[in-house]
């Protein structure tokens, strides 16, 4: 008897054969093996997911983290990380059912090799990423893994959902060979329930006893012990733990200024060191610009004007301040991100080896509000003690450094909400100098000399506006370049006019002159003017005031097709009704 037989329709094997002896076991048989993939499937997803509980935690950890950093930096919809999980669950069960139900092989085959893709490539990325960040904390040379694990027995842990200490070293290299010194060191405090950044830095030159070293400068501890005597020797300082640090030489600042394609900074007057003089040579304008690569880290190293290192530190801290205010102009491309990471890694030094951690504090700095970042630094006298130029502050002076940086006050914009329009009366009781009289100050006002301002607004083809209010105790830098007309480059590449005049105040302790200014740009929405700590419309204008803690740092508002702000010291020196004086007395200057 002829064999007959029977196929079900995408099936390779028969599931009856008629005529032949064994025909049934055959197709119980068959039966059998077609029913493996609906046991081992399931099985198989169900030992996923308990080695997913059981040792993916981390992994998951990171990759959630992953995913917020992802929604910040792109501002991406909140739904949309939901909607890839779901989207991929879904595809998981379709992929698990056409395996264990499927009939044509070469299906199956395909599922096979979307769902190893799928279940693979997050971690990939994120063991890219991970290398990144194992190479500045466990890996790099020896040098970086013997400085990381010496420093980890001065850190101290951080308790969870409590503020993070990070100290922040910048490194000075005299040579080959030469140790280096700490001529930067800035503490950096997140603090995740308050959200806030606060910053502080102490003196390179400030004389302590360091511990095993005895009295020296402040940055000697570097020298002497590295990052672990830097740090113990900070902590004794002023008596803050301190979690983590992250070191980085000169070089690499620039060369990460360098990736970043610079900065932009409110310059608050010439900085000026011409070649040959010993310092590092640079030729600044003021004005609000970017700035890049090496004329960024010789304007943060520049300490040859005003009151010295302690200016140095503010500009510094404004430094950072501005990176973090202009992420997002950074963070959305992608390309640039990779070149960061990459320099990053290996221009960096820090004890920062999890992913997770070092995503939540990505994650609060391009998120955080610039208006909620506060800057402390602690000032002293400058002796001359056995030949050598120190630092001496009061434990009182150190005290109150530590309590603004670890208790930073919030804007005091309910008292600068109650202003009216400026009147010379209140402009006068408000400055910086021995305050005159309403008459003196009115006679100030009435004698204001328009002609180097009308001089200005021929040179630009901006509508400029100066202030009409003028007390004693202000003057021009005329020393330097009082009046710029200029452009600046903006992200697209254009170029956009500019003016700034810049103005000066003595202050009548110390007799230093600083520098604040009055700033025109044909930018409608420049970094600088991002996130004001308020909004306050006068007499028909709407101004955006920033502040740095109780002080008005700047005034801005937008007419005639342009930015205008009235810009402080770099040191608060004008007061807050003076600021706003000067803002709401602008009008138009004729040609």
């Amino acid at each position: 008897m002829a064999e007959i037989r029977h196929y079900r329709s995408g099936s390779d094997e028969p599931v009856r054969v008629v005529g032949r002896a064994g025909a049934a076991p055959r197709a119980r048989r068959g039966a059998a093996l077609r029913a493996i993939p609906r046991v081992v499937c399931p099985l198989l997803l169900v030992a996923a997911v308990v080695l997913a509980l059981l040792f993916g935690r981390q992994v998951f950890g990171d990759l959630f983290a992953v995913v917020g950093v992802t929604r910040h930096v792109r501002r991406l919809p909140q739904w949309w990380p939901y909607a890839i999980a779901v989207a991929a669950c879904a595809a998981f069960a379709v992929g698990a059912y056409s395996l264990a139900f499927g009939r044509r092989l070469v299906f199956k085959v395909l599922c096979i090799g979307v769902l190893i893709a799928a279940s693979a490539a997050p971690g990939v990325a994120l063991g890219w990423t991970s290398g990144f960040v194992g190479q500045m904390g466990r890996g790099g040379t020896p040098e970086q893994k013997t400085t990381v694990a010496a420093a980890r027995t001065a850190l101290q842990r951080p308790l969870p959902n409590k503020p993070v200490n990070i100290l922040l070293l910048g490194i000075d290299h005299a040579g080959p060979g030469d140790p280096g010194r700490s001529d930067s060191q800035i503490l950096v405090r997140l603090d995740p329930q308050a959200k806030t950044i606060s910053m502080l830095s102490l003196p390179r030159d400030l004389r302590w006893d360091i511990p095993g070293v005895g009295y020296n400068k402040l940055n000697a501890a570097y020298t002497y012990g590295g990052v672990k005597l830097a740090v113990k020797t900070f902590e004794d300082v002023t008596g803050l733990p301190i979690n983590h640090f992250m070191r980085i030489d000169f070089g690499g600042f620039w060369h990460l200024v360098d990736i970043l394609h610079g900065v932009y900074l409110p310059i608050d007057h010439r900085y000026y060191n011409p070649e040959g003089t010993g310092f590092q040579p640079i030729d600044l304008q003021p004005g609000y610009q970017l700035v890049k690569a090496k004329q960024a880290l010789n304007f943060v190293r520049f300490r040859h004007d005003q009151k010295g290192d302690f200016t140095r530190m503010v500009r510094q801290q404004m430094f950072l301040h501005e990176v973090q205010r202009q992420a997002v102009r950074w963070s959305g491309d992608w390309t640039r991100v990779v070149a960061m990471a990459k320099a990053i890694s290996g221009l960096t030094t820090t004890d920062l080896d999890s992913l997770k951690e070092l995503l939540a504090i990505v994650n609060m700095a391009l998120t955080l509000d610039t208006s909620h970042i506060y800057q402390a630094h602690v000032e002293g006298s400058t002796p001359t003690i056995g030949g050598v130029s120190y630092v001496v502050a009061s434990p009182s002076a150190i005290a109150q450094a530590v309590h603004e940086f670890e208790n930073p006050v919030l804007p005091p914009v309910h008292r600068a909400a109650a202003s009216t329009a400026a009147s010379p009366s209140a402009t006068a009781s408000a400055t910086p100098a021995a305050s005159p009289s309403p008459r003196a100050a009115a006679a100030q006002r009435q004698g204001y000399d328009w002609s180097a301002w009308r001089a200005l607004a021929r040179r630009t083809p901006l509508t400029l506006e100066a202030p009409t209010v003028w007390p004693p105790g202000l003057g021009y830098d005329t020393a330097s370049v009082p009046f710029r007309a200029y452009s600046v480059e903006t992200p697209d590449r254009r170029h956009v006019a500019a003016a700034i005049a810049v103005g000066t105040v003595t202050d009548v302790v110390s007799g230093v002159t600083e520098y604040w200014g009055v700033q025109a740009l044909r930018w409608n929405n420049p970094p600088a003017i991002a996130h004001p700590s308020a909004v306050r419309t006068i007499a028909g204008r709407t101004y955006l005031l920033f502040y740095q803690g109780r002080s008005l740092h700047m005034v801005a508002w937008r007419e005639h097709g342009a930015t205008y702000w009235v810009i402080n010291t770099l040191d608060d020196e004008l007061s807050n009704h003076l600021m706003l004086a000067l803002a709401e007395s602008c009008q138009p200057v004729s040609r």
